[in-house]
């Protein structure tokens, strides 16, 4: 229902005031804004009121029977203060904002508060009770039958703390994070991946919708087509970045969710302001286009996994419940503090899990190319960037090839998830490289072929490391023989140059200068060389059956891959050579390709 109500509403919306809406605020912005506002405001009376303590129980009531005259007369006085508020040059979009935010912001203190302390409190009157019957190990609680009464002193402290923990968590930014990113309207870095039915969804939705197309005359959805044109969305200069989406679908989301919570409230009906506050704005998005051809899989898949979640912890919460009453009856104080100690290693554990999911989310934002005019400035942000990839390469090579020598799967598997990560990198690198090179004028051709030739490199070194990972982990995780020890030496030999190479690549591409290109030239060719020998000593290893099969393939593969890994990172060095350095560095050009 939020979902569908979100994207209607934001449809409508967006049919009316087109993504230029600034000119035409003038116009009817004030109704729009009124009608928003008389939405927003019965959501605050009725949401607050069932439970305020300061109102009255008979203007409760009165306001609940009372409802339409009451939205009538909220929508008259809103209509008029901000039209005066225009007049005045106030952005009504920012006040309807505002006011929704704060709408609800209450409503979530509402619930969550609720959440965060009724159980302490009903633990605390339970204790109470039974220790002022002289029996409480034989007292049973029917106190908790009736309305446990609040006492306001430990509900104020549960607020501060609640206000403190969203202030300080990052848990709480990773949650407003992840509703931002699913709605955001410019293409970017997606969080989730692609799964089947996400991509099911997405291919009937596209089926329907070229269904429908049929039954739409062809003014009509030209005109739709004008109306919803995002080419017309422009930022405002003001602004140091990108916003997500913009006042008007903000001030939506703020409606549309006071509205559904505020009906569902007044209807007794069960529901989460958390779920359906996110449901809206997938359902806004969703409307303005935001979820292209490009990003909808991803998407979809990040609304099912949210969605996925709420049912998997309310299965999680009956289970563990039963699970713990169970070792409590049976196991007395013991169960308690073993409980106890079960649930700070869980917390514990679930901190150091976040904390690793947000270095690498920190880790993306460093790839992520800020808002920059210059082309040249853009080439040297991306020289940056794979810096600090191809150091992350280097380090994982250099540990995953370590594992393989002593045959620890459990660190090859540690290596072998980062490429994931790497990919990812990757990709965000190569969407910059296509965002840089609209930058660049037509007197710029030259640049513009050298920067996209990085993007084959680029992917070439995050699909060595995948190879070379990957074939030694399958190869120590199904038990097969470890190498030979005269192996290990020769390929630790290779690892020391391959490590040098990628080092004093990623050092240069750092500095934004080509210093050492004659020292990594020299050290892949005695890298080549090496691997020539190599070859000759394993020919005879498996002439003789000293080396089996999948040994022989894991050494050749080892080899080959910091071959192709040592070529393409020189090739990224000559290219930003050319780039930064001109006609200085032509002693550099050497076949690589």
């Amino acid at each position: 229902v939020a979902f569908i109500f979100g994207a209607v509403v934001q449809f409508l919306s967006r049919l009316l005031f087109t993504f230029d809406y600034v000119k035409r605020l003038s116009r009817y912005g004030a109704l729009w804004g009124g009608l928003a506002l008389a939405f927003i405001t019965y959501f605050i009376l009725i949401k607050g009121a069932g439970g305020a303590t300061f109102i009255p129980p008979e203007s409760a009531a009165w306001m609940k029977n009372n409802a339409p005259e009451l939205i009538a007369w909220i929508f008259a006085g809103s209509a008029a203060l901000l039209q005066v508020l225009h007049l005045f040059r106030v952005n009504i979009l920012k006040t309807i904002v505002l006011v929704g935010t704060f709408s609800l912001a209450m409503a979530f203190a509402a619930n969550d508060l609720v959440n965060f302390i009724g159980v302490p409190m009903a633990g605390l009157h339970a204790y109470t009770f039974a220790e002022a019957t002289g029996s409480p190990l034989t007292t049973t609680m029917e106190a908790l039958g009736s309305k446990v009464p609040t006492q306001n002193i430990l509900l104020l402290l549960a607020g501060v703390i609640m206000v403190m923990t969203l202030w300080i968590s990052k848990k709480a930014r990773t949650v407003i994070d992840t509703t931002v990113n699913l709605g955001q309207q410019h293409e970017d870095a997606e969080e989730f991946e692609s799964a089947y039915i996400s991509r099911a969804i997405v291919r009937i939705m596209l089926r329907f919708f070229h269904f429908i197309r049929f039954f739409v005359p062809s003014p009509v959805r030209r005109w739709v087509a004008g109306r919803m044109d995002t080419r017309k969305y422009t930022v405002d200069p003001g602004l140091d970045r990108r916003p997500s989406f913009d006042l008007l679908r903000a001030s939506v989301n703020m409606m549309v969710a006071s509205a559904v919570i505020s009906y569902a409230t007044s209807q007794k009906l069960p529901l989460s302001t958390t779920y359906v506050t996110f449901m809206v704005a997938m359902g806004t998005s969703f409307a303005d286009l935001a979820w292209g051809r490009e990003s909808a899989v991803y998407r979809v898949t990040g609304v099912l996994t949210v969605i996925i979640g709420w049912f998997v912890t309310a299965l999680f919460a009956f289970t563990l419940s039963g699970l713990m009453a169970v070792a409590i009856f049976y196991g007395g104080a013991y169960g308690v503090v073993g409980l106890v100690g079960l649930a700070g290693l869980i917390v514990w554990k679930n901190h150091a899990k976040h904390s690793a999911r947000s270095k690498h989310k920190e880790m993306d934002e460093v790839f992520n190319l800020k808002k920059v005019t210059d082309p040249g400035e853009t080439i040297s942000t991306s020289s940056r960037h794979m810096s600090i990839l191809l150091r992350e390469i280097r380090l994982s090579l250099d540990a995953a090839l370590d594992a393989l020598f002593v045959q620890n799967v459990d660190w090859l598997n540690v290596e072998k998830k980062k490429n994931r990560t790497f990919q990812r990198w990757a990709n965000i690198i190569i969407a910059n490289v296509f965002k840089s090179m609209r930058l660049l004028q037509k007197d710029h051709v030259v640049f513009s072929h050298r920067y996209g030739q990085t993007i084959r490199r680029v992917q070439k070194l995050v699909d060595g490391h995948r190879d070379l990972v990957g074939r030694a982990y399958s190869h120590i995780s199904n038990h097969h023989k470890g190498l030979l020890d005269v192996q290990v030496r020769e390929l630790k030999e290779v690892k020391g140059l391959l490590n040098g190479i990628l080092l004093g690549v990623e050092t240069d591409l750092a500095k934004n200068e080509v210093v050492n290109h004659s020292a990594a030239i020299e050290k892949d060719c005695e890298l080549r060389d090496l691997a020539e020998r190599l070859n000759k000593v394993q020919i005879g290893r498996i002439q003789n059956e000293a080396s089996k099969t999948r040994l022989s393939i894991l050494y050749y593969d080892i080899v080959g891959n910091a071959m192709m890994l040592s070529k393409q990172s020189l090739k990224l060095m000559e290219i930003f050579a050319e780039t930064f350095g001109g006609d200085k560095n032509k002693q550099m050009d050497f076949d690589l390709d």
